[in-house]
């Protein structure tokens, strides 16, 4: 009779019990599932890809495809600085005039515009990868840059941090929005500061430009988010949230532009099969030369690139041989001959640890191939900047070394 007492319509402790452990299981099992596919990528499936197929272009001492076509020389290197993940050209430090600022993973070096070196600024040390992304911002226009660290191009070991112009950090990103993607730049609001937004595990967030979040929006049920970037993606001069989404059961990868408040105002849907060859992991915003000028958006498939205007059709598909789904791309016109535009494009590969530099004209044909190893000292590291020197017709292309900073432009032979 004793074991009839607790019998009753309601639920009993023992059964809340059970339901709560049922439902932690269930979490639990979705971040080990998660998890799983990270560590199944990181340590069984890249580490096949280069017995498999290593690319040839790899052992090759010069560039592949137009070796004629660049003279590539050393702007400036410094021991200091670590892998360069950005250049901006610009007033950046106070001082009248202009500066070239390279910014790596242990500090920023900044330059006159012949390449000399005027002053450089470390940074605080401890618990860095060799994969977190710096990046040179002007928080408040104030001609005074900042650095942000954004993060790893997957979830960072280090947190993300914005770091002032004297190498001190000056907030981190809170705890709870830890293990995100890279942070991404942008005036959302037109307050004239910056905001960061980012895309984690539990969705996406915006920062205000003091690392306060100012909100969080939890993706829709069966969707993943990825890579989130800034763009103008309607022309009204304020950029949009821009982040990629994928859902598992309508098979189907879209590009997503949300405002300021975090509502969803642009969608960019494509089908995927039963490999996403056209993700949008590693997209980049590229205004190409034979457009009109909006941004498009280009992103790696199998084997080649592919440029979609924000329509979601597809304007070129590009050739890049060592390209995966997964890589990340960036991109920047430059004009290497007068009234001819071309586009530079970098492939960063985590399967092959490499790096590939490409040169395409305005209709994608390929004029330049370099491929680069990342344990290499002559590696080019995600940092592309087109610049026009000083009293100078054509443009060169700058792009991050492991210490320092290369130059391109076009061969004088």
């Amino acid at each position: 009779m004793a074991q009839e007492r607790g019998r009753g319509t309601g639920t009993s402790s023992s059964d809340r019990t059970i339901i709560f452990a049922c439902c932690g299981g269930l979490a639990l099992l979705a971040v080990l599932a998660v998890v799983g596919t990270i560590l199944m990528w990181l340590y069984v499936i890249r580490p096949s890809l280069p017995q498999m197929s290593r690319p040839g272009m790899l052992d090759a001492t010069q560039p592949v495809v137009g070796e004629d076509l660049l003279a590539k020389s050393t702007l400036f290197e410094d021991s200091r600085l670590g892998p360069v993940t950005d250049i901006a050209i610009g007033d950046l430090d106070g001082q009248e005039g202009e500066e070239i600022v390279a910014v790596g993973r242990d500090g920023a070096a900044f330059l006159a515009l012949d390449g000399t070196l005027t002053s450089f600024q470390g940074f605080p040390r401890g618990g860095k990868r060799a994969a977190d992304v710096l990046a040179v911002v002007d928080v408040d226009g104030d001609g005074v840059c900042e650095y942000l660290r954004r993060g790893d191009v997957l979830w960072s070991t280090h947190t993300p941090e914005l770091i002032g112009h004297d190498g001190q950090t000056l907030w981190t990103l809170p705890s709870d929005l830890e293990h995100s993607w890279l942070l991404a730049p942008g005036d959302v609001d037109g307050d004239g500061e910056l905001e960061f937004a980012g895309s984690s595990l539990e969705g996406l967030f915006l920062l205000e430009s003091d690392g306060a979040l100012a909100w969080r929006q939890p993706l829709e049920t069966g969707m993943s988010g990825a890579q989130v970037q800034m763009m103008d993606m309607d022309g009204d001069g304020q950029p949009e949230v821009v982040h990629s989404r994928m859902s598992q059961e309508e098979r189907e990868m879209e590009l997503v532009g949300r405002d300021r408040d975090g509502k969803v105002t642009h969608s960019i849907g494509r089908p995927i099969g039963a490999l996403p060859t056209n993700v949008f992991m590693g997209f980049t915003v590229c205004r190409w030369p034979t457009t009109s000028g909006d941004p498009h958006v280009l992103t790696t498939a199998s084997r080649r690139l592919e440029l979609f205007d924000l329509k979601g059709e597809t304007v070129l598909e590009l050739e890049a041989e060592e390209a995966m789904p997964f890589d990340r791309v960036i991109a920047t016109p430059v004009a290497l001959r007068p009234n001819q535009p071309h586009v530079a494009v970098l492939v960063v590969s985590s399967a092959w640890e490499a790096t590939f530099l490409h040169i395409y004209d305005a209709q994608g044909e390929e004029l330049y191939r370099e491929a680069r190893e990342m344990i290499d000292p002559d590696a080019v590291w995600p940092a592309l900047r087109a610049w026009q020197p000083p009293g100078e017709d054509m443009e060169v292309l700058l792009a991050g070394g492991a210490n320092g900073v290369w130059e391109y432009r076009l061969s004088s032979d």
